[in-house]
């Protein structure tokens, strides 16, 4: 029942190639350097994004290092800003990117892949609005209904919506074995500042599929991008990360993969099973983020609620 849906959703996010610019150069800013798999998912079906629609992208910047490598920015290049949950006053040192390298490069295209949206207060959201307004040419995608309302009406910016670009993994066949089988329900549940307090079940979180050689290389690699300052290196200190990345998402798309139903309050843990064909049920973040997503892209077809034991198995 769901095939189609999720069909459409990738496809619909064909459409974000048409604020692009096909022979531009891209960097792209607030590549994901941490394990939150919700992350890294959005990150693998960006990067399949652009190679299905053959953009090409010279530099790929994180928050930890992009100040030392602005000056590789270029009158022609277009600022592409990884989608997500960070734009508000949630999670504020992307927010910060985001704003000063609109600001250091006032004429650029810029491009923000679909992000939800997040103010504790309208005062902030109309003091961040500003960056995004008096940008020359910022194109702004937001991945639910909720989030539009607020960027177009407390921040004053035009947007888009258009679903999580995870969805792009639908058609890639390279990530997501979409299996059928699997016994048992697995709970996955925030523990950072958007879990709602009194949530009525426990599970893991996504650092709890981390294994300690996870933890050591990861470890070395962050003092070596604090401490880098070579262009060259960077690039191969993000091809380091790729391959570490990339088995950290396939342990967790193995994990998912094992159990016939996912509960969770975690976003991409829920698309994730919807990609996979399980059953999945939401419980909501504490600020209501996985029922806007779900009843902008698809109403009436994730259960919400639940509860469950931690699962012995981890």
């Amino acid at each position: 029942m769901r095939a189609p849906v999720m069909a459409a959703l990738s496809d619909r996010l064909d459409a974000v190639a048409d604020a692009v610019p096909r022979e531009a150069p891209i960097i792209y800013f607030d590549v994901p350097v941490h394990f939150n798999i919700g992350d890294l998912l959005i990150l693998a079906g960006t990067e399949t994004w652009l190679k299905r629609h053959g953009r090409r992208v010279t530099h790929r910047f994180s928050v930890r290092d992009y100040r030392r490598f602005l000056q590789s920015v270029t009158e022609d290049h277009v600022l592409l800003f990884h989608g997500g949950g960070n734009m508000g006053d949630l999670w504020r040192e992307h927010e910060a990117l985001r704003q000063d390298v609109l600001r250091r490069f006032p004429r650029n295209k810029a491009v923000l892949l679909p992000q939800t949206v997040h103010f504790r207060n309208a005062q902030a959201a109309k003091a961040c609005g500003a960056a995004y307004r008096e940008h020359a040419d910022c194109t702004v995608f937001v991945r639910d209904d909720t989030s539009r309302r607020l960027v177009e009406e407390q921040m004053g910016v035009a947007c888009t919506v258009a679903p999580d670009m995870a969805h792009v993994l639908w058609h890639s066949g390279a990530l997501i074995p979409q299996g059928k089988g699997g016994e048992g329900e697995l709970c996955i549940r925030r523990t950072d500042q958007e879990a709602s307090p009194g949530q009525p079940f426990e599970g893991i979180d996504w650092h709890d599929t981390l294994t300690l050689n996870d933890r050591i290389l990861f470890r070395l690699l962050s003092r070596a991008m604090h401490l880098n300052r070579s262009g060259a290196f960077q690039r191969s200190l993000m091809n380091a990360w790729s391959l570490l990345r990339g088995q950290a998402v396939a342990r967790a798309t193995t994990l998912l993969d094992r159990h016939a139903s996912i509960l969770s309050d975690r976003l991409h843990a829920a698309i994730l099973g919807c990609l996979l064909g399980k059953e999945v049920t939401i419980v909501d973040n504490s600020y209501g983020k996985l029922s806007s997503y779900f009843d902008t892209w698809m109403p009436g077809m994730i259960p919400r609620a639940g509860a469950c034991a931690l699962d012995p198995r981890l």
